[in-house]
Protein backbone atom coordinates (compact mmCIF):
# COMPACT_ATOMS: atom_id res chain seq x y z
CA UNK A 1 0.00 0.00 0.00
CA UNK A 2 1.37 3.38 -1.03
CA UNK A 3 0.66 6.24 1.42
CA UNK A 4 0.95 9.68 -0.17
CA UNK A 5 -1.16 12.02 2.01
CA UNK A 6 -2.23 12.43 5.66
CA UNK A 7 -5.69 11.11 4.82
CA UNK A 8 -4.16 7.99 3.29
CA UNK A 9 -2.01 7.58 6.42
CA UNK A 10 -5.25 7.16 8.35
CA UNK A 11 -7.22 5.17 5.78
CA UNK A 12 -4.80 2.61 4.33
CA UNK A 13 -3.33 1.32 7.63
CA UNK A 14 -6.89 0.74 8.90
CA UNK A 15 -7.49 -1.41 5.84
CA UNK A 16 -4.09 -3.02 6.39
CA UNK A 17 -4.98 -3.90 9.98
CA UNK A 18 -8.17 -5.63 8.84
CA UNK A 19 -6.30 -7.60 6.18
CA UNK A 20 -3.47 -8.52 8.56
CA UNK A 21 -5.95 -9.88 11.11
CA UNK A 22 -7.17 -12.19 8.33
CA UNK A 23 -3.72 -13.57 7.57
CA UNK A 24 -2.60 -11.14 4.87
CA UNK A 25 0.94 -9.71 4.90
CA UNK A 26 0.82 -5.95 4.34
CA UNK A 27 3.66 -3.53 3.66
CA UNK A 28 3.55 0.27 3.31
CA UNK A 29 5.49 2.70 1.18
CA UNK A 30 5.48 6.50 1.19
CA UNK A 31 7.38 9.48 -0.24
CA UNK A 32 9.24 12.41 1.20
CA UNK A 33 6.42 14.88 1.86
CA UNK A 34 5.99 17.06 4.95
CA UNK A 35 2.26 16.43 5.32
CA UNK A 36 2.25 12.64 5.14
CA UNK A 37 5.53 12.17 7.00
CA UNK A 38 4.28 14.01 10.09
CA UNK A 39 1.01 12.05 10.12
CA UNK A 40 2.86 8.75 9.85
CA UNK A 41 4.99 9.80 12.83
CA UNK A 42 1.90 10.78 14.82
CA UNK A 43 0.25 7.44 14.14
CA UNK A 44 3.41 5.38 14.61
CA UNK A 45 3.26 3.77 11.16
CA UNK A 46 6.42 2.50 9.50
CA UNK A 47 6.68 2.83 5.74
CA UNK A 48 9.47 2.40 3.20
CA UNK A 49 10.50 5.79 1.81
CA UNK A 50 10.53 5.98 -1.99
CA UNK A 51 11.23 9.29 -3.70
CA UNK A 52 9.72 12.65 -2.82
CA UNK A 53 6.95 15.10 -3.59
CA UNK A 54 7.43 17.80 -6.23
CA UNK A 55 6.64 21.48 -5.64
CA UNK A 56 6.10 22.46 -9.29
CA UNK A 57 5.33 20.86 -12.65
CA UNK A 58 8.98 20.13 -13.50
CA UNK A 59 9.72 18.57 -10.11
CA UNK A 60 6.48 16.58 -10.19
CA UNK A 61 7.41 15.09 -13.58
CA UNK A 62 11.02 14.34 -12.68
CA UNK A 63 10.38 13.01 -9.18
CA UNK A 64 7.49 10.86 -10.37
CA UNK A 65 9.64 9.26 -13.08
CA UNK A 66 12.43 8.53 -10.60
CA UNK A 67 9.96 7.19 -8.06
CA UNK A 68 8.43 4.84 -10.61
CA UNK A 69 11.86 3.32 -11.25
CA UNK A 70 12.27 2.79 -7.51
CA UNK A 71 8.84 1.20 -7.33
CA UNK A 72 9.62 -1.20 -10.17
CA UNK A 73 12.76 -2.33 -8.34
CA UNK A 74 10.91 -2.75 -5.05
CA UNK A 75 8.00 -4.71 -6.51
CA UNK A 76 10.27 -6.95 -8.57
CA UNK A 77 11.93 -8.03 -5.31
CA UNK A 78 8.78 -8.29 -3.17
CA UNK A 79 6.55 -9.92 -5.80
CA UNK A 80 3.28 -9.03 -4.03
CA UNK A 81 -0.09 -10.50 -5.00
CA UNK A 82 -1.67 -7.05 -5.06
CA UNK A 83 -0.76 -3.36 -4.95
CA UNK A 84 -3.44 -1.19 -3.34
CA UNK A 85 -3.34 2.61 -3.32
CA UNK A 86 -5.51 5.69 -3.13
CA UNK A 87 -4.42 6.67 -6.61
CA UNK A 88 -0.62 6.47 -6.80
CA UNK A 89 0.60 6.96 -10.38
CA UNK A 90 4.00 5.42 -9.65
CA UNK A 91 2.63 2.36 -7.89
CA UNK A 92 -0.08 1.84 -10.51
CA UNK A 93 2.29 2.09 -13.46
CA UNK A 94 5.01 -0.02 -11.86
CA UNK A 95 2.61 -2.79 -10.87
CA UNK A 96 0.95 -2.75 -14.29
CA UNK A 97 4.32 -3.03 -16.02
CA UNK A 98 5.23 -6.03 -13.89
CA UNK A 99 1.88 -7.76 -14.34
CA UNK A 100 0.86 -7.29 -10.70
CA UNK A 101 -2.80 -6.43 -10.08
CA UNK A 102 -3.47 -2.88 -8.89
CA UNK A 103 -6.65 -1.77 -7.13
CA UNK A 104 -7.48 1.57 -5.59
CA UNK A 105 -9.91 3.52 -3.44
CA UNK A 106 -10.64 7.16 -4.17
CA UNK A 107 -13.07 9.98 -3.45
CA UNK A 108 -11.40 12.77 -5.45
CA UNK A 109 -12.30 12.60 -9.15
CA UNK A 110 -11.48 16.32 -9.36
CA UNK A 111 -7.79 15.34 -9.25
CA UNK A 112 -8.02 14.57 -12.97
CA UNK A 113 -4.32 14.09 -13.67
CA UNK A 114 -4.02 11.40 -10.99
CA UNK A 115 -7.25 9.72 -12.12
CA UNK A 116 -6.10 9.49 -15.73
CA UNK A 117 -2.81 7.93 -14.66
CA UNK A 118 -4.25 5.35 -12.26
CA UNK A 119 -7.85 4.34 -12.95
CA UNK A 120 -7.19 2.82 -16.42
CA UNK A 121 -4.52 0.61 -14.83
CA UNK A 122 -6.71 -0.57 -11.95
CA UNK A 123 -8.66 -3.83 -11.73
CA UNK A 124 -11.15 -2.34 -9.26
CA UNK A 125 -12.01 1.11 -7.90
CA UNK A 126 -13.67 1.52 -4.48
CA UNK A 127 -15.48 4.82 -3.88
CA UNK A 128 -18.23 6.48 -1.79
CA UNK A 129 -21.79 5.96 -3.03
CA UNK A 130 -22.44 9.70 -3.28
CA UNK A 131 -20.14 9.91 -6.32
CA UNK A 132 -22.01 8.55 -9.37
CA UNK A 133 -20.33 5.66 -11.17
CA UNK A 134 -20.56 7.65 -14.40
CA UNK A 135 -18.08 10.11 -12.91
CA UNK A 136 -15.43 7.38 -12.88
CA UNK A 137 -16.13 5.64 -16.19
CA UNK A 138 -14.90 8.68 -18.10
CA UNK A 139 -11.40 7.90 -16.79
CA UNK A 140 -11.32 4.44 -18.35
CA UNK A 141 -13.00 1.92 -16.07
CA UNK A 142 -16.28 0.04 -16.49
CA UNK A 143 -19.18 0.51 -14.09
CA UNK A 144 -18.91 -3.18 -13.14
CA UNK A 145 -15.41 -2.52 -11.77
CA UNK A 146 -16.52 0.36 -9.54
CA UNK A 147 -17.42 -0.89 -6.05
CA UNK A 148 -19.31 1.61 -3.93
CA UNK A 149 -19.51 1.78 -0.13
CA UNK A 150 -22.17 3.62 1.85
CA UNK A 151 -19.86 5.76 3.89
CA UNK A 152 -17.42 8.61 3.52
CA UNK A 153 -13.75 7.74 3.81
CA UNK A 154 -13.48 9.72 7.04
CA UNK A 155 -15.95 7.32 8.68
CA UNK A 156 -13.09 4.80 8.78
CA UNK A 157 -11.44 6.60 11.68
CA UNK A 158 -14.20 8.95 12.84
CA UNK A 159 -16.40 6.05 13.99
CA UNK A 160 -13.80 5.33 16.68
CA UNK A 161 -14.02 8.87 18.06
CA UNK A 162 -16.70 10.67 20.01
CA UNK A 163 -18.63 13.55 18.49
CA UNK A 164 -17.28 16.91 19.68
CA UNK A 165 -18.50 17.61 23.22
CA UNK A 166 -20.01 21.03 23.76
CA UNK A 167 -18.31 21.13 27.17
CA UNK A 168 -14.91 20.87 25.46
CA UNK A 169 -15.48 24.06 23.48
CA UNK A 170 -14.51 27.29 25.29
CA UNK A 171 -17.59 29.37 26.13
CA UNK A 172 -15.77 32.64 26.55
CA UNK A 173 -13.84 32.45 23.28
CA UNK A 174 -14.49 31.80 19.60
CA UNK A 175 -11.96 29.16 18.55
CA UNK A 176 -11.65 28.99 14.74
CA UNK A 177 -9.53 26.52 12.77
CA UNK A 178 -8.51 27.28 9.19
CA UNK A 179 -7.23 24.62 6.80
CA UNK A 180 -6.20 25.98 3.37
CA UNK A 181 -6.55 24.16 0.08
CA UNK A 182 -3.77 22.06 -1.47
CA UNK A 183 -2.69 25.02 -3.53
CA UNK A 184 0.43 23.28 -4.88
CA UNK A 185 -1.39 20.14 -5.99
CA UNK A 186 -1.37 19.45 -9.72
CA UNK A 187 -5.09 20.25 -10.02
CA UNK A 188 -4.59 23.73 -8.47
CA UNK A 189 -1.07 24.81 -9.37
CA UNK A 190 -0.75 27.97 -7.25
CA UNK A 191 1.94 29.34 -4.95
CA UNK A 192 -0.42 30.67 -2.27
CA UNK A 193 -3.91 29.70 -1.06
CA UNK A 194 -6.56 31.78 -2.83
CA UNK A 195 -8.89 31.24 0.15
CA UNK A 196 -6.68 33.31 2.46
CA UNK A 197 -8.19 36.61 1.35
CA UNK A 198 -11.75 35.53 2.22
CA UNK A 199 -10.54 34.04 5.50
CA UNK A 200 -8.74 37.29 6.42
CA UNK A 201 -11.90 39.31 5.72
CA UNK A 202 -14.00 36.86 7.76
CA UNK A 203 -11.61 37.06 10.70
CA UNK A 204 -11.55 40.85 10.55
CA UNK A 205 -15.35 40.92 10.85
CA UNK A 206 -15.32 38.45 13.74
CA UNK A 207 -12.65 40.44 15.58
CA UNK A 208 -14.56 43.65 15.04
CA UNK A 209 -17.57 42.04 16.75
CA UNK A 210 -15.83 40.01 19.46
CA UNK A 211 -12.42 41.64 19.85
CA UNK A 212 -9.82 39.57 21.71
CA UNK A 213 -12.27 36.71 22.19
CA UNK A 214 -11.34 35.31 18.77
CA UNK A 215 -8.58 32.69 18.60
CA UNK A 216 -7.49 31.44 15.17
CA UNK A 217 -5.35 28.36 14.57
CA UNK A 218 -3.98 27.72 11.09
CA UNK A 219 -3.33 24.11 10.18
CA UNK A 220 -1.23 25.08 7.19
CA UNK A 221 0.25 23.09 4.36
CA UNK A 222 3.86 22.70 3.29
CA UNK A 223 5.22 24.26 6.49
CA UNK A 224 5.06 27.92 5.35
CA UNK A 225 4.24 29.59 8.68
CA UNK A 226 5.60 33.04 7.70
CA UNK A 227 3.37 33.13 4.62
CA UNK A 228 0.23 32.48 6.66
CA UNK A 229 1.10 35.27 9.10
CA UNK A 230 1.66 37.64 6.18
CA UNK A 231 -1.68 36.70 4.61
CA UNK A 232 -3.78 36.44 7.78
CA UNK A 233 -2.10 38.67 10.35
CA UNK A 234 0.47 38.13 13.05
CA UNK A 235 -2.05 37.10 15.71
CA UNK A 236 -2.92 33.74 14.15
CA UNK A 237 -1.53 30.70 15.91
CA UNK A 238 0.44 28.12 13.93
CA UNK A 239 1.34 24.87 15.73
CA UNK A 240 4.99 23.89 15.78
CA UNK A 241 5.60 20.35 14.65
CA UNK A 242 3.00 17.69 13.85
CA UNK A 243 -0.51 17.95 15.29
CA UNK A 244 -3.57 15.73 15.07
CA UNK A 245 -6.18 17.77 13.23
CA UNK A 246 -9.03 15.58 14.50
CA UNK A 247 -8.02 16.28 18.09
CA UNK A 248 -7.81 20.00 17.35
CA UNK A 249 -11.39 19.90 16.06
CA UNK A 250 -12.69 18.60 19.38
CA UNK A 251 -12.37 22.04 20.97
CA UNK A 252 -13.17 24.15 17.89
CA UNK A 253 -16.11 26.53 17.65
CA UNK A 254 -15.92 26.64 13.86
CA UNK A 255 -13.87 25.24 11.00
CA UNK A 256 -12.99 27.12 7.81
CA UNK A 257 -11.99 24.45 5.32
CA UNK A 258 -10.81 24.45 1.74
CA UNK A 259 -9.92 20.79 1.32
CA UNK A 260 -11.91 17.61 1.37
CA UNK A 261 -10.51 15.53 4.21
CA UNK A 262 -10.68 17.92 7.16
CA UNK A 263 -13.96 19.39 5.93
CA UNK A 264 -15.43 15.91 6.15
CA UNK A 265 -13.81 15.28 9.53
CA UNK A 266 -15.16 18.54 10.92
CA UNK A 267 -18.65 17.90 9.57
CA UNK A 268 -18.79 14.37 10.98
CA UNK A 269 -17.42 15.70 14.28
CA UNK A 270 -20.42 18.00 14.65
CA UNK A 271 -18.27 21.14 14.40
CA UNK A 272 -19.69 24.11 12.50
CA UNK A 273 -18.06 23.68 9.09
CA UNK A 274 -17.70 26.48 6.54
CA UNK A 275 -16.43 25.40 3.14
CA UNK A 276 -14.40 27.84 1.08
CA UNK A 277 -13.14 25.23 -1.34
CA UNK A 278 -12.41 26.63 -4.80
CA UNK A 279 -13.66 23.36 -6.31
CA UNK A 280 -16.98 22.11 -4.89
CA UNK A 281 -17.36 18.35 -5.17
CA UNK A 282 -20.00 15.64 -4.77
CA UNK A 283 -19.11 14.89 -1.17
CA UNK A 284 -19.27 18.52 -0.13
CA UNK A 285 -22.65 18.88 -1.86
CA UNK A 286 -23.88 15.81 0.03
CA UNK A 287 -22.78 17.27 3.37
CA UNK A 288 -24.44 20.58 2.50
CA UNK A 289 -27.70 18.72 1.81
CA UNK A 290 -27.32 17.04 5.21
CA UNK A 291 -26.95 20.53 6.74
CA UNK A 292 -23.52 19.69 8.14
CA UNK A 293 -21.53 22.01 5.85
CA UNK A 294 -22.29 25.61 4.95
CA UNK A 295 -21.05 27.38 1.83
CA UNK A 296 -21.14 31.18 2.32
CA UNK A 297 -21.61 33.68 -0.47
CA UNK A 298 -19.09 36.13 1.02
CA UNK A 299 -16.80 36.77 3.96
CA UNK A 300 -19.59 38.62 5.76
CA UNK A 301 -21.93 35.70 5.17
CA UNK A 302 -19.32 33.34 6.64
CA UNK A 303 -18.89 35.56 9.69
CA UNK A 304 -22.65 35.82 10.20
CA UNK A 305 -23.03 32.03 10.10
CA UNK A 306 -20.25 31.57 12.65
CA UNK A 307 -21.65 34.23 14.97
CA UNK A 308 -25.18 32.78 14.80
CA UNK A 309 -23.96 29.38 16.01
CA UNK A 310 -21.59 30.90 18.57
CA UNK A 311 -24.47 32.80 20.17
CA UNK A 312 -26.99 29.93 20.01
CA UNK A 313 -25.98 26.74 21.84
CA UNK A 314 -29.20 25.05 20.72
CA UNK A 315 -28.17 25.30 17.05
CA UNK A 316 -24.77 23.83 17.89
CA UNK A 317 -26.40 20.95 19.74
CA UNK A 318 -28.66 20.18 16.78
CA UNK A 319 -25.61 20.17 14.51
CA UNK A 320 -23.82 17.63 16.70
CA UNK A 321 -26.92 15.45 16.79
CA UNK A 322 -27.23 15.43 12.98
CA UNK A 323 -23.54 14.55 12.64
CA UNK A 324 -23.83 11.70 15.13
CA UNK A 325 -26.87 10.25 13.39
CA UNK A 326 -25.26 10.39 9.94
CA UNK A 327 -21.97 8.89 11.09
CA UNK A 328 -23.77 6.06 12.85
CA UNK A 329 -25.61 5.17 9.62
CA UNK A 330 -22.42 4.99 7.55
CA UNK A 331 -20.52 1.80 6.95
CA UNK A 332 -16.78 1.65 7.45
CA UNK A 333 -15.30 1.64 3.91
CA UNK A 334 -12.34 -0.51 4.96
CA UNK A 335 -14.67 -3.26 6.15
CA UNK A 336 -16.29 -3.58 2.72
CA UNK A 337 -12.97 -3.32 0.87
CA UNK A 338 -11.38 -5.93 3.14
CA UNK A 339 -14.26 -8.36 2.55
CA UNK A 340 -13.95 -7.92 -1.21
CA UNK A 341 -10.17 -8.38 -1.22
CA UNK A 342 -10.35 -11.54 0.89
CA UNK A 343 -12.85 -13.07 -1.54
CA UNK A 344 -10.68 -12.01 -4.48
CA UNK A 345 -7.61 -13.56 -2.80
CA UNK A 346 -9.35 -16.91 -2.36
CA UNK A 347 -10.71 -17.15 -5.90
Amino acid sequence: MDILTPKQARFLPKLGERLHSNGVDVSYTTRGYYESERMLRLLGIEATMLGRWGRNWLEKALFSARREVGYVKLLSKMKPDLVFTFGSPEAARASYGLGIPHMMANDSPHAEAVMRLTIPLSRKLFAPWVIPKATWTGFGISEDDVVQYRGLDQATWMKELKIADSDACPKDRLFVIYRPEEYRAAYVGAQEPSSARTVRQTLDILRARLGEKVTVVVLGRYGHSSMYRRLLGSSVKIPRGPVDGVEQLRTASAFLGCGGTMTGEAALSGVLTISLSPRPNAIEKFLIREKLVFRPSSARDAADIILSFYKDSKKSGQLRKRASTLLRRMEDPTEKICGFLLKWKNQ
